[in-house]
């Protein structure tokens, strides 16, 4: 279910001068099926998260694979790009289901410290589907067509709707059904949305999410047209990256079973952004070429795992009967961050390293402050 998003998102990139070429569209254009993609992403968990917990996770799961699914053919059978758009924005709101609804069900069947461990776990998804993803994409569209790959997505959607319908049993607790049978889909995320410790801590994953977004939008650029590395070459630079976070992952899901994911929080908000502080010294100043920008980054992406699943499961610690809001609220503010960041830190991108590593200043900072300015440290 967690891979809905990053399998869907990433898997068209290799086919979008296809599409355009299909179309007879310009390149900005095509770039709009993603730009639809990520403001349905942001809107469906707004929807999908309060749903489940109101009706239990099982029926908005399935409600939102067959939206998923039906718009995946559609985007297959696209005549135009306007209905590609339309079509890609609908199958984000259908895809957005699986990713806050998996959240929603980690912390129905575990505490703070063990959900943490878990989306550890489910990280690892964020780190293989960059990689895999545009890889199985390219092959769809250099043997078949742009089309092959929506035709895959609707498949993988059915395949994982079939084990759900089988394998995944309902985990609303009776907490949550109890408060959801007097409260309106809106006002259990207004609530969320309204309780400043919470959404305190939301905000630290949101801005540690935003740095890895800008992360991604940006290196596929700067490592080809920057640095002058081959398009060819790019996929072991960017492999590299994508080892060091699952990995981090992982060790972060070790850290939990000995530490309090407040805890590790404290030390990772400071960690990445004196991280980010050497990163930008050596795309400021151009010390060691490219090397001095690549080897802090690659320590920088590295300690972002320590960050986002420590707050997410921090923030569901402040109000356990409302999981699925506060999946959706922390996810969608995650999503609408990073969307932002990329786009400022691409807007004035100049052929170096320095927006990139201004905004990635500028978001880990910003979660810096969240986390400490205010507070006493746990320990």
């Amino acid at each position: 279910m967690t891979a809905f998003v990053p399998i869907a998102m990433d898997m068209y990139l290799p086919a979008l001068p296809a599409i355009a070429q299909d179309f007879r569209a310009d390149p900005g254009a095509a770039q709009l099926t993603l730009s639809a993609f990520f403001i349905g992403i942001a809107l469906g968990q707004f929807l999908y998260g309060p749903a489940s917990d109101k009706f239990g996770r099982r029926l908005p799961l399935f409600a939102g694979v067959g939206v998923f699914v039906a718009a995946s053919i559609g985007c297959a059978l696209a005549p135009s790009m306007e209905w590609l758009i339309v079509a890609r924005f609908f199958q984000a709101i259908g895809a957005s289901s699986g990713t806050v609804i998996a959240r929603a069900i980690v912390f129905d069947r575990y505490d703070a410290r063990e959900g943490a461990r878990y989306l550890s776990q489910l990280m690892l998804i964020m780190g293989i589907a960059p990689i895999l993803a545009p890889l199985l994409g390219g092959y769809f569209v250099v043997h078949g067509d742009w089309r092959a790959v929506f035709w895959f997505v609707a498949a993988f959607g059915l395949v994982i709707a079939t084990a759900a319908f089988f394998r995944l049993t309902e985990s609303r607790s009776a907490e949550a059904r109890a408060f959801s049978a007097g409260e309106s889909m809106l006002s259990a995320c207004l609530k969320v949305l309204g309780n400043w410790p919470l959404m305190r801590v939301a905000l630290v994953g949101a801005f540690g999410s935003a740095s890895f977004f800008t992360y991604l939008s940006s290196a596929p650029v700067l490592l080809i047209e920057g640095f002058g590395i081959p398009a060819d070459q790019f996929g072991y630079y960017f492999g590299v990256n994508a080892f060091g976070f699952i990995a981090a992952a992982q060790v972060n899901r070790a850290l939990l079973a000995r530490a309090a994911p407040e805890a590790i929080l404290d030390r990772a908000t400071i960690a990445v952004f004196v991280l980010a502080l050497v990163m930008a010294a050596g795309a400021l100043s151009g010390a060691f070429g490219m090397w001095g920008v690549l080897v802090p980054l690659f320590v920088l992406i590295s300690a972002f795992p320590f960050v986002a699943p420590n707050a997410q499961a921090i923030a569901q610690g402040f109000d356990r009967a409302r999981p699925g809001a506060v999946a959706a609220i922390t996810g969608a503010v995650s999503f609408l961050a990073g969307a932002v960041l990329a786009g400022v830190s691409g807007a004035f991108y100049d052929g170096t390293a320095r927006p990139m590593a201004i905004a990635i200043i500028c978001t880990t900072g910003t979660a810096l402050a969240l986390r400490w300015v205010g507070r006493k440290p746990s320990h």
